[in-house]
């Protein structure tokens, strides 16, 4: 049973730790004003989210042109004149 928890508490030792030094470093730093943080944050997201987008759209695109080469495929197979 202790071999068990042996991992579990060295991983929340660790953890628990980590936290304390980064509070402490943070406090002997200056810091950046909120708004530029925001800012910068906003920036990004939107960025991302057109990117996103962007894919997004050309793989329709992409999938749109498929669909209409595999219809004239299947019009040409069954003899249909446009």
């Amino acid at each position: 049973m202790m071999s068990r928890l042996t991992p579990v508490i060295c991983v929340t030792l660790c953890l628990l730790s980590t936290n304390a030094v980064a509070q402490n470093m943070a406090s002997n730093e200056t810091s950046v004003p909120g708004g530029v943080l925001m800012l910068a944050s906003y920036i990004g997201f939107f960025a991302l989210l057109l990117g996103y987008l962007a894919i997004l759209s050309r793989r329709q695109s992409a999938i749109e042109d498929d669909l209409e080469t595999l219809q004239k495929r299947l019009d040409s197979i069954a003899g249909v004149e446009e």
